[in-house]
């Protein structure tokens, strides 16, 4: 009876939500373009061996079409893959064993993407850090479903994947790392600043991006509270900005199936967050220890 109260069941319904979005945009992205699985395969010293046994050449792997086509094979799969794992949130309730296994499988395929994307960002730990709810958030709502789950488990893990993505990226925002350049164009978009400007405004979204993750983890209501308030806040405008601040400078076409699909990848950066709280406002208990 614990988790059919009725905030619970809203934090479950967020969950959910989040993690059926984030599996159906990566499948959009690996089915309708392309996978960064061509940044392991072309990889040289990574995959020069395995090259070696299908018995290929390494010039030979980098030039031929049908290498390339087997990439395009894979990342099919891959793409039918994470497809078949957006199932798995829909048969949450009546198929709960079978919504396990595919949850688990959304969350292994995203966090193999998240590997590859790190790669492909130089291996930044910092960049697998910020991508972590979303590798992280099918185990999670999976972890609901497990024996092993405690309310204090999940309590844990869900504050550490929100703290760590969102101080992945407090170090691209405060400059630790390059700043990317579409952070400081959805700045200038969104806000109609100067670049000077948009790298000072982004300085301090990282320093409050570090704070509200610190704050996920102190044993004071009113503090913990304003930085998860922060996090929802901030999670939905960079969700959105990826619409809002392109509306003028992508085709229409572009804007339905690139940046809306690169919005709906981060909607587990508010929705996650939002489930914590309903969660919270029912397990009140946490502040009180």
């Amino acid at each position: 009876m614990e988790r059919t109260t009725r905030s619970i069941k809203l934090s479950q319904r967020l969950l959910q939500i989040s993690v059926f979005t984030l599996l159906l945009s990566r499948a959009w992205q690996y089915l309708y373009w392309d996978s960064p699985l061509r940044t392991l395969l072309w990889d040289e010293d990574l995959a020069s061996p395995f090259v070696m046994r299908l018995g290929w050449t390494w010039s030979e792997w980098v030039s031929s079409p049908q290498a390339s086509l087997y990439i395009d094979q894979m990342t099919l799969m891959l793409g039918i893959g994470f497809l078949i794992a957006a199932l798995g949130t829909l048969l949450f309730n009546k198929f709960p064993s079978i919504s396990f296994s595919l949850l688990i499988l959304g969350g292994s395929l995203c966090l193999f993407h998240a590997l590859l994307d790190t790669k492909d960002h130089f291996g930044r730990i910092g960049h697998f850090a910020e991508l972590s709810l979303q590798w992280m958030s099918p185990f999670l709502l999976a972890f609901l479903l497990s024996k092993l789950y405690t309310d204090n488990r999940f309590h844990y893990w869900v504050r550490l994947a929100i703290a760590l993505t969102f101080i992945g990226h407090g170090l691209y925002a405060w400059g630790y790392y390059p700043v990317p350049g579409h952070f400081q164009q959805m700045m200038i978009s969104g806000f109609g600043v100067t670049n000077v400007q948009a790298l000072f405004l982004l300085k301090m979204a990282g320093f409050l991006d570090f704070l509200a993750a610190f704050l996920l983890f102190v044993p004071f209501k009113k503090w913990a509270y304003i930085g998860l308030y922060y996090i929802i806040v901030w999670g939905f405008l960079t969700a959105l900005a990826r619409v809002w601040s392109h509306m003028e400078l992508s085709s229409v076409g572009n804007l339905f199936t690139f940046w809306l699909p690169e919005a709906t990848l981060r909607i587990v950066h508010f929705l996650v967050p939002l489930s914590l709280l309903s969660w919270w406002k029912e397990k009140k208990w946490y502040f009180n220890k």
